[in-house]
């Protein structure tokens, strides 16, 4: 049995590539199938085997060949990586910039009207930073007079730029560090998205 967090990978097929005798996790073909909302017919279909012989492999009452069954994962495989959503797929298109030298103030107006938390900052088109309401908070728990700073004086680091091709674990990694991600194709700012955004994808799956 290929042990792991319960799915194949490109890695668990040439691992049984590499130790072609190892037991084949039957349970596995079944779940997938089932997953992806395939009939028995169709999955033979999609990965050009028969149907008894999947309905076999489902029952237990054969071990698939190392061939057939890095056929029919293969299959699973693409099917899993076409269905699995990207940063295009959350990514919100109306992006509200704040420049270093604007107010403090003016920021927090924008963040109040809109209802978020945070803004990218930019400057010359790029981007420079990040002001939140917590980077904002933190100075004035620190005794500044919020209305006499700069958001340069507040930001943070910029977030992340990731191509709209990321896909969703990825982002989910990167959204562990950072409450913003900007998505970016050739260079160009389309958007970005949130941790709200994702869990609002995550929420309709």
């Amino acid at each position: 049995m290929i042990a792991g967090n319960g799915r194949y990978s490109k890695k668990n097929i040439n691992t049984m590539k590499l130790f072609p005798g190892m037991a084949f996790d039957i349970v596995e073909i079944k779940r997938l199938r089932r997953e992806h909302n395939l009939t028995q017919l169709q999955l033979a279909r999609g990965c050009n085997v028969s149907q008894s012989l999947i309905a076999k492999i489902e029952a237990g009452s054969i071990d698939p060949s190392y061939s057939k069954a890095k056929q029919i994962l293969d299959y699973l495989y693409s099917l899993a990586e076409k269905s699995q959503h990207m940063a295009k797929d959350v990514l919100v298109r109306k992006v509200i910039w704040v420049r270093p030298g604007d107010s403090v103030h003016s920021a927090i107006q924008l963040m109040k009207k809109h209802g978020i938390s945070q803004l990218p900052v930019r400057q010359n088109s790029n981007p420079v930073g990040l002001v939140t309401e917590a980077s904002v908070l933190k100075a004035a728990t620190s005794g500044q007079n919020i209305r006499e700073l700069r958001v340069e004086d507040v930001m943070l680091d910029s977030p992340p730029v990731v191509n709209k091709n990321t896909p969703l674990p990825i982002l989910l990694d990167l959204l562990r560090y950072s409450p913003l991600l900007l998505v970016a194709e050739k260079g160009t700012i389309l958007g970005l998205t949130t941790k709200t955004d994702v869990l609002k994808m995550l929420d309709r799956r």
